[in-house]
């Protein structure tokens, strides 16, 4: 009867130790995974389980902790369910028995107790920690004075690592924002042009302005002494609206530009209506740069170095970089 009641009890603590792996290697799992957009959404409509999970999403440190300490609770039970069994077998406990009957068991552990139940939650997080909710509130409560610790200790790291702190939350919460979006538009919450746009505008505006500015000696105008009915035809033949201009004796000295509306609205030498073109620092971002231009009320701007002119973008050409497919963005 004792042997009985010894197998029953190892095979007890084993699956117990393995169920408590599983649910908090799998909720870890589904905790990452999960939408805050959807239980935004949802908690905003009334739903206490949606309201529930959002409050862990905002103080992730409790939810983590709760983790922590479950995974530790649960590889505690089994390895207590392992010793056990050596004794049992051998009649008697020694540290290479339980090594190697921890060798023996570990595979099982690790499909039953890691893998097939983080693959679970990740298929469907949502549905998996509601089914699971009144489970992991009672976890919660029992292993809370275990978890405040933990928080408090973070945070406390956390003051003497502030800088560091403060970029992973602006990598973190452009992933979060990009997750967002990306469900937004799944939902019909946002166009395929502002989905577009919004995605070019965390793609391309940190990227510096230089990589889209045409070359100074590549810069297709004309120079100030140029009469208007040149400057029109020269406009024809390359479509363009705006003109740069450069000095009369330089061959890539641009300092200006004239709008062809301008030139049939003025009965005006070239030179009288050259509007200036704004300098940009080449060390900023195209973002920046579109900024600027904005600012100055001015379409063109010369990236410059040291004064140098490096050469010439325009507000529109900026503009229609951001509107970039999700293709693009992704390779």
């Amino acid at each position: 009867m004792d042997g009985w009641w010894m197998w029953a009890t190892i095979i007890v603590l084993f699956a117990l130790g393995v169920r408590l792996s599983a649910f908090f290697s799998g909720s870890e799992i589904g905790f990452y995974r999960i939408s805050p957009l959807r239980l935004s959404i949802e908690a905003d409509s009334g739903d206490r389980v949606a309201q529930w999970l959002l409050h862990f999403v905002h103080q992730p440190g409790y939810f983590v902790a709760t983790t922590l300490v479950g995974n530790n609770v649960a590889n505690y039970i089994t390895t207590i369910a392992v010793t056990l069994a050596t004794a049992a077998v051998f009649g008697a406990s020694s540290g290479y028995l339980e090594i190697l009957g921890t060798i023996l068991v570990t595979p099982l552990i690790f499909v039953f107790g890691e893998l097939i139940p983080k693959n679970l939650f990740y298929e469907a997080p949502h549905r998996l920690l509601r089914q699971y909710r009144p489970w992991f509130i009672l976890f919660y409560w029992l292993f809370l004075p275990f978890s405040i610790p933990l928080v408090w200790l973070c945070k406390l790291f956390e003051r003497f690592n502030r800088q560091e702190q403060n970029s992973a939350k602006t990598t973190l919460g452009r992933k979060r924002l990009v997750q967002v979006l990306t469900e937004g538009h799944e939902e019909g919450l946002l166009t395929q042009v502002q989905n577009e746009l919004v995605q070019g505008l965390l793609h391309k505006a940190p990227q510096p302005v230089t990589d889209s500015m045409t070359k100074a000696a590549r810069v297709l105008g004309v120079h100030e002494d140029q009469s208007a009915a040149a400057t029109l035809d020269f406009a024809r033949q390359h479509g363009c609206p705006l003109v740069p201009v450069r000095r009369s004796k330089s061959g890539s000295d641009w300092y200006g530009y004239v709008r062809v509306a301008d030139i049939g609205l003025y009965d005006r030498p070239i030179r009288d209506i050259t509007i200036p073109l704004l300098k940009v620092d080449a060390t900023a971002g195209k973002l920046e740069a579109i900024l600027a231009m904005r600012s100055a009320g001015l379409e063109y701007a010369a990236i410059c170095k040291n004064d140098t002119v490096l050469g010439l973008a325009t507000e529109g050409d900026l503009v229609e970089e951001f509107f970039i497919s999700q293709q693009t963005v992704g390779r």
